[in-house]
């Protein structure tokens, strides 16, 4: 098994049991031994940017024993091309191809899978408001 490797663009999600958190890694001091991460979503690039320990940054979710891990952050996905772009929503990575196209945008950040559930649920939401409307 090769040696694990923190890297640029490495999106992680944490351990801790509950709600999950998701880490991109922004840039790495390999001579401190710490990573500058942001939270990926939607609306902000570089949402609560911060620097942590890249002991937190693990290539699973289980330790060496194989127990589930409550700490720290595993590796969620990594980027194998350059072609290869982290939709914001589901935060995978999927080729360009899979990313939704809108005229006149270059590149959106959120795949086509992912686009359909945002318009089915903000289809469902106005036909809600619609109803409490009419009432």
């Amino acid at each position: 098994m090769p040696e694990f490797q923190v890297s640029v663009d490495q999106t992680y999600v944490s351990c801790a049991p509950g709600r999950p958190i998701w880490l991109r890694v922004d840039s790495i001091d390999r001579a401190n031994g710490t990573a500058r991460v942001s939270n990926p979503n939607s609306i902000y690039r570089q949402y609560r940017p911060r620097t942590i320990q890249m002991t937190q940054l693990h290539p699973t979710g289980q330790t060496r024993t194989g127990k589930a891990r409550r700490s720290g952050y595993r590796l969620l996905s990594q980027p194998v091309g350059t072609t290869v772009h982290l939709c914001l929503h589901c935060f995978h990575y999927v080729e360009s191809r899979m990313l939704h196209e809108e005229p006149g945008v270059i590149r959106t950040s959120i795949c086509k899978p992912c686009k359909r559930e945002v318009e089915e649920l903000m289809q469902r939401i106005s036909n809600n408001r619609a109803a409490l409307l009419e009432d």
